[in-house]
């Protein structure tokens, strides 16, 4: 391997475990920021864009004002998400928010129309 292809390796490792220590305590500096949910959706998105405006320039990539139109919806969206996750952070604890489904729930979302939830009896053995 050569020196290019380990540097290139190490700062894609780097970025790696930086996004995702950002990610992961996301939740964690939310839950102790002084601010309402709206705003900080505001300040943490407008970081995020310039942020990746330059890491895009800098790696000789360009925005056309095509490709901005094209996301507005996905953006909309994600702002949507992180207002609805930040305001629920507010309101609960941190656990109760980043807390994954149960089974049951996913498999109603991917298989609509089956049953899942049948009242069970002793030894798992569903009801009469």
């Amino acid at each position: 391997m050569t020196d290019t292809a380990a540097g290139r390796r190490s700062l894609g490792y780097g970025a790696a475990v930086a996004a995702l220590l950002l990610w992961g305590g996301q939740a964690v500096i939310g839950k102790g920021v002084d601010l309402d949910p709206l705003p900080l959706v505001f300040y943490r998105i407008w970081i995020a864009v310039f942020w990746s405006i330059g890491i895009l320039y800098a790696t000789g990539g360009r925005l056309s004002v095509a490709t901005v139109r094209r996301c507005i919806p996905g953006g909309v969206a994600f702002g949507m998400d992180l207002v609805l996750f930040f305001t629920a952070l507010k309101l609960t604890t941190v656990a109760n928010t980043t807390e994954r489904p149960p089974r049951s729930s996913t498999r109603a979302l991917t298989a609509p129309g089956v049953r899942t939830r049948r009242p069970m009896g002793m030894g798992g053995q569903p009801r009469p």
